[in-house]
């Protein structure tokens, strides 16, 4: 069966025979890679000491501070971002002193007032139909009081 696709991916659209084919590609390539894990170098071990604590001050006393120093700006970061972000709201509403009320009304603002007023519409449309609903049924015939003032 022929095979089609990138062999060196192992991507293959095939039938079987191809998918063993691909296996023994596969394990020659694993195989090769064994033989030279013998060849290598040995890894130096690392032996680790214990120290006491007094030792461990005296030998690691010159990171101190610097890590000290990145620990305390992690710390500070949102702060000053905070700090940051009032300082640029307090220019931004310094030069809207004077202005009026629709010059300075954000987006957030617009949409809470149109759907207040969604809001206001809705009810009066409810309050309308309740008067009229009441006036019908304290009056039923308003024509014949128009006819008799004629």
């Amino acid at each position: 069966m022929e095979t089609s696709g990138d062999p060196k991916h192992g991507v293959c659209v095939c039938g079987p025979s191809s998918v063993l084919n691909a296996l023994d590609q596969r394990s020659k390539t694993l195989k090769q890679a064994a033989d030279e894990v013998p060849a290598m170098e040995p890894l130096q071990e690392t032996a680790y000491n214990p120290i006491s604590s007094a030792d461990a001050v005296i030998r690691y006393a010159g990171s101190f501070v610097p890590s000290w120093a990145g620990t305390i700006a992690i710390d500070l970061l949102p702060a000053i971002l905070v700090f940051v972000l009032a300082i640029a709201q307090a220019a931004i509403r310094s030069g809207r002193d004077g202005l009026s009320i629709e010059e300075t009304l954000t987006l957030a603002d617009l949409k809470a007032a149109i759907n207040a007023m969604k809001d206001v519409e809705i009810s009066m449309g409810v309050a309308d139909s309740e008067i009229q609903r009441r006036v019908a049924s304290i009056d039923p015939e308003p024509t014949t009081k128009l006819e008799a003032a004629e």
